[in-house]
């Protein structure tokens, strides 16, 4: 039986934000997609996966060949979405400069992150699965 991952979506600073949880193998926990416009297509252009064991992130995960993993240190992973909503709130877009996206990085609306970012902790609490009682 297929599991449905319910998402939620979030249009913020001339990005978007797609907001979830889900599981791999062997870890689990928030994902947020961030896609922009690159070259008149919509690319997967970050990924913040705040897993519990393993907290990661990925530089051009829309990219086969520029696709870049960084893992976050193990103790940071209760502060992993923290880490994230400082990203979404203050540097994506010079993280997407690194991630070789200069068109898009001038095009952020960094105003519009710095005062919405809730919005999108928003839309991925209501994503959190619900414990059956």
């Amino acid at each position: 039986m297929e599991h449905k991952i319910e998402h939620r979506t979030v249009q913020l600073g001339g990005l978007e934000f797609v907001c979830m949880h889900r599981n791999t193998s062997e870890d689990g926990g928030a994902t947020i997609e961030v896609y922009g416009d690159v070259d008149g297509q919509p690319m997967q252009v970050l990924r913040f996966d705040c897993f519990h064991k393993d907290p990661h992130f990925h530089y051009a995960p829309g990219d086969r060949e520029r696709n870049l993993q960084f893992h976050l240190d193990s103790k940071m992973a209760p502060k992993a979405l923290d880490w994230t909503f400082e990203q979404i709130r203050e540097n994506i877009p010079e993280m997407l400069l690194i991630a070789g996206f200069k068109p898009l990085a001038a095009q952020v609306d960094r105003r519009a992150l710095a005062f919405g970012w809730s919005k999108v902790r928003s839309a991925l609490e209501e994503t959190e699965p619900k414990v059956a009682a």
